[in-house]
């Protein structure tokens, strides 16, 4: 997704639909049933394994692009061409590589997003050779074959319900079965002569309706609509000139537009599709994104209600502090460090005197001390004199 000028995101054309997952693609590779060493030898070599069956998955074909994609000396339109020939592989004209590639990619991507890897072990319809002999199990029941499309049979409208068209309409996918061969040879040989074949577009669209409701249904309305009976398109009426177009443009709007789908090319017809397959994931992408975004808000929503009432509170302090408030406060914490400092100075003076008495006291102890021993010695000294003179 890239961002406009506006801040919107808006999403990446097809060609910039990116897989860039490694280990995804280590998955696909080994998915794709051949080992490393043997896609480096088709990449430098062109050389193909013997295990090589001539089916080309989905698996394989991204696998190899992969490589060429990230490889400095390799390129699509360069080695694609002795790449599908050492394959044995024709690619049809009508098809576009880098069409085909950016369709791959999309499948592969979502193949990664659902977990359906299982899915990209189908064959790629545009070089699918394989002739089927069956077209789907409800054809099969019915005894509709693929040569059958090609032959007179006893086939009518009655006889041919939803879920056989749904099948026809695969069977023509996977086999690359134009439109114009439906019309002209399948048509005729499904329905009776009563049945003129109508438009391509018509019955393009006709089919294609019947396989986007048969994905909407579900259990029992399913089985139903699987079982009714296909109705036939009636042919549309001739166009109509340009000035009745102009006189009838609201009543016509309807017929107008069926007559310019068979104007549209086969081709852009298939890019269409392409566009409506890659708008459909996308959308997809944007309802898990949408999702993700409401738990992210939430969470932001939450941080955000936090933060708001951490900044009522400061702001209730910061209220306090208002320049006269500040200064004031340190004008008194300056008079208050004065005052302690001098209270400092004066019992610093206070312990310097009481340790110079100390001192002093400590000196007269000594001196008094020194005194009562003479004292005592002199008075001894009489005391033996005055003896020994009575004595005499």
């Amino acid at each position: 997704m890239a961002a406009s000028r506006s801040g919107k995101r808006r999403a990446e054309p097809p060609a910039a639909v990116e897989f860039n997952d490694q280990a995804f693609a280590c998955e696909v590779e080994h998915i794709s049933g051949w080992t490393s060493d043997e896609i480096d030898l088709l990449l430098t070599e062109y050389s193909v394994p013997d295990h090589w069956n001539g089916i080309l998955t989905t698996a394989l074909l991204e696998t190899i692009r992969y490589r060429i994609e990230h490889s400095t000396t390799k390129s699509y339109k360069r080695d694609f061409p002795p790449i599908f020939s050492a394959l044995n592989l024709n690619l049809p004209t009508s098809t576009n590589l880098n069409g085909l590639l950016q369709k791959v990619q999309r499948h592969v991507a979502k193949s990664k997003r659902t977990h359906t890897t299982v899915d990209l072990l189908q064959e790629v319809p545009e070089f699918a050779k394989h002739y089927k002999n069956t077209i789907g199990p409800h054809c099969e029941k019915s005894r509709l074959t693929p040569d059958s499309l090609l032959h007179q049979t006893d086939f009518s409208a009655q006889n041919i319900n939803n879920a056989m068209i749904i099948e026809l309409n695969w069977f023509r996918e996977t086999s690359n079965t134009t439109w114009q061969t439906v019309r002209d040879t399948w048509w005729p040989n499904l329905f009776s002569a009563d049945f003129s074949p109508p438009q391509i577009g018509t019955i393009q669209t006709n089919w294609h309706n019947l396989a986007l409701k048969r994905q909407k249904l579900r259990h029992d309305p399913l089985k139903d609509f699987l079982e009714t009976s296909y109705r036939v398109p009636t042919p549309r009426p001739p166009a109509q000139s340009i000035d009745s177009q102009d006189n009838d443009e609201d009543e016509d709007d309807d017929s107008d537009l069926e007559f310019y789908a068979d104007l549209i090319s086969e081709n852009t017809l298939d890019h269409m599709g392409n566009c409506m397959e890659y708008l459909t994931d996308l959308w997809q992408e944007e309802v898990e994104d949408n999702q993700k975004t409401q738990k992210v808000l939430s969470r932001v929503s939450k941080a955000l209600e936090d933060a708001k009432a951490i900044n009522h509170s400061l702001k209730i302090e910061l209220g306090s502090l208002q320049n006269k408030n500040v200064v004031r406060r340190l004008q008194r914490r300056k008079q208050d460090l004065e005052e302690v400092k001098k209270t400092n100075q004066r019992l610093n003076k206070k312990i310097e005197k009481l340790e110079e008495r100390v001192k002093m006291l400590q000196k007269s102890k000594k001196n008094k001390g020194d005194s009562r021993r003479y004292f005592k010695t002199n008075r001894d000294e009489s005391d033996k004199a005055k003896q020994t003179l009575i004595n005499r």
